[in-house]
């Protein structure tokens, strides 16, 4: 029951298509196409009504993408928040990620 919350995670096409399975088959939450992301780049909003926390506060919602690092790993990058602005700029989120990311790969 976070009330903010934003990472990243390099992941594999394979894992990715499991977690966008998962998320498409979730009732409680509504989604909605985000645009203006980088080309390749694939970015949904999601508004969860049914959180309720102790002192009130109702709803969440958040913004994720994946975005192409090679032919075989994703980025994820996201963050959620029951505030009405959220924690970090998606764009600034997805370009610290991805400079860290494609470090990582390198020394694979």
């Amino acid at each position: 029951d976070y009330r903010v919350a934003a990472g990243a995670a390099v992941v594999t096409h394979e894992r990715a298509d499991a977690c966008a399975r998962l998320q498409e088959n979730s009732s409680k939450h509504s989604f909605e196409p985000l645009a203006g992301l980088d080309d390749g780049a694939v970015g949904w909003r999601t508004v969860d009504d049914s959180v309720e926390y102790d002192d009130g506060t109702t709803g969440r919602w958040g913004e994720f993408a994946l975005v192409p690092l090679d032919d075989t790993h994703l980025l994820a990058v996201g963050f959620a928040t029951v505030d009405d602005d959220p924690p970090v700029d998606l764009d600034e989120l997805i370009r610290i990620a991805r400079e860290r990311a494609e470090g990582m790969i390198d020394d694979d």
